[in-house]
């Protein structure tokens, strides 16, 4: 049986090949539906990559879901594909690189909606977080106080050179 691993898959087969050695992403990466996901690896063994697949699923029942690309430079060493904005949301996603028996399987990793990220802030959590940094923000020294307001247009290492 075939497991879905950050590694390469293991198979008692001696002639298969790994096309090249997964850096990124690791697993339970969280990428956002209309972001960008970026596939990184080092050790290339052939100028290409053959394909690039989507899965998703339990380790022993992964489904291919979608070819991502095909024929990729493998000396690049890195891949990027945009999330489609309205891309299922899920937590076992994983990049299936090369044709079997030569296959490589990233860490599976997780894919948010839009609307997750945003919506941090309507959680009591996200309120909470809120709430103690607007607290904090005003028990500054009114001089401390002033002197961020008036840095504000300010690049952030200049503020920070001044304070």
């Amino acid at each position: 049986m075939d497991l879905y691993l950050s590694v390469p898959m293991l198979s008692s087969s001696s002639a298969q090949s790994f096309p090249v050695s997964i850096t990124a992403p690791l697993y339970d990466t969280v990428f956002t539906a209309g972001g960008l996901t970026i596939v990184t690896w080092t050790e290339p063994r052939s100028p290409t990559i053959s394909q690039i697949t989507l899965t998703k699923g339990p380790i022993d029942k992964a489904q291919p879901i979608l070819l991502v690309a095909t024929d990729i430079n493998s000396e690049d060493e890195k891949f990027t594909w945009r999330i489609p904005a309205d891309f299922p949301t899920g937590d076992n996603y994983a990049f299936e690189l090369g044709t079997a028996p030569n296959v490589t399987y990233t860490g599976y990793f997780i894919i948010k909606s839009i609307s997750d990220r945003s919506t941090f802030l309507n959680t009591s959590y996200g309120a909470s977080v809120a709430n103690s940094l607007a607290s904090a923000t005003f028990q500054l020294p009114i001089g401390t106080f002033k002197l961020i307001i008036a840095c504000a247009s300010i690049a952030v290492s200049t503020a920070f050179l001044l304070l």
